[in-house]
């Protein structure tokens, strides 16, 4: 059977709409034309569709530059790997077209993926204008390389170096939810304004206030928000914060590491099951208490990258410089830098590791 068997309709009608000229105006495709009509259309010979040079490159093998702009840090890399040619549906002459999942695939297993917590989003230059970007998947990092695309396919330009230009962003996050603590992926850059007046005023209760009138009590999920916006106003004041918040999307090298997990960990030691009164200073909060998951909203911190800072820490607190156990092979591996940074879940694979080999 002809490989046109294995193709979508759009497809079809993509390779017919290329040549158009070749039939009749009253015979083009129109949205009820069937794929069995369009491939009859493309196999009749009386009208000469050169469906050759479309189809025969499906399957070939293609070396592929990406050229990695992640404006996230930002940074520049690239990765290069044997591509699949999908097939030229659709193409200019010397074009090919790529599946955008096996572009992510290869990418994540090279020795460059992407990197980080956050959601992000990818896209290519527009073809029609390079200033802009048209965007193709929109995924946390963690599952990028099985995500969805929309296109499903990227077509490569016909050049002696076939190569693909992606840019990578980060998908802006509600400043409202991430106070709320409703987003289990709070944003990396916060450019909320400071305003003029404290957290937790409120123009009501003061105009109450002014005239005498009770205000009414304050609600569970007010109090969460109000204690949430304070501790997200306390660590961006504590030292280190600047050099804490840099390392988010940084592959960092290693001595540089425990400064970063030491920050999240004391951060959460002097808060963590602390009163509401004492953070608020309102009487009518107390009872309620500072949970882990509002430490880790104000560190802006997925759930896993806070866990492994807790375990890195607790790792140098038992064999690192200074500690009971010290172990002199740790100490060197945490003071090393190498030529590729390897970055902070390495590290903590290699002292989870070392408890494991050497349990004291």
């Amino acid at each position: 059977m002809h490989s046109f068997s294995r193709l979508k309709r759009q497809e079809l009608k993509a390779i017919v709409d290329q040549q158009r000229e070749r039939l009749p105006e009253k015979l083009w495709p129109n949205s009820k034309t069937t794929i069995p009509a369009l491939i009859d259309i493309l196999l009749n010979p009386a009208y000469g569709f050169t469906t050759d040079t479309l189809v025969t490159r499906s399957n070939e093998r293609q070396t592929l530059y990406l050229y990695i702009a992640d404006n996230r840090i930002p940074s520049k890399s690239t990765v290069v790997f044997e591509a699949t040619v999908a097939d030229q549906i659709g193409c200019a002459p010397g074009e090919w077209r790529v599946k955008a999942s096996h572009v992510l695939e290869e990418l994540q297993k090279s020795s460059s993926p992407i990197r980080g917590q956050a959601p992000i989003k990818i896209g290519v230059p527009d073809p029609f204008n390079s200033d802009f970007t048209a965007f193709f998947v929109e995924s946390s990092v963690r599952k990028l390389a099985t995500a969805c695309t929309n296109p499903t396919h990227l077509v490569v330009g016909a050049s002696d170096r076939s190569s693909l230009t992606l840019r990578v962003e980060h998908i802006p996050r509600s400043a409202a939810v991430h106070k709320l603590m409703y987003d289990e992926f709070p944003s990396d850059t916060d450019t909320t304004s400071v305003s003029q007046f404290p957290p937790d005023f409120r123009p009501l209760d003061a105009a109450r206030e002014r005239y005498g009138i009770p205000s009414p009590k304050r609600s569970r999920s007010d109090s969460y928000a109000t204690a949430a916006q304070y501790l997200n106003n306390i660590v961006k004041s504590r030292p280190g914060y600047k050099t804490f918040v840099n390392s988010r999307h940084a592959v960092l090298q290693n001595p540089k590491i425990p400064a970063v997990w030491k920050f999240a960990v004391s951060f959460r030691n002097d808060f963590y099951e602390k009163d509401f009164s004492q953070i608020i200073g309102e009487s009518n909060t107390s009872g309620k208490r500072v949970t882990k998951k509002m430490i880790r909203i104000a560190l802006a911190m997925g759930e896993t990258s806070f866990r492994e800072a807790e375990e890195g820490v607790r790792l140098l607190d038992v064999y690192g410089s200074g500690a009971e156990h010290e172990a002199a092979e740790v100490v060197k591996e945490v003071n090393t830098e190498r030529d590729v940074a390897l970055g902070k879940r390495a590290l903590l694979r290699f002292l989870q590791e070392w408890e494991t080999n050497h349990t004291v």
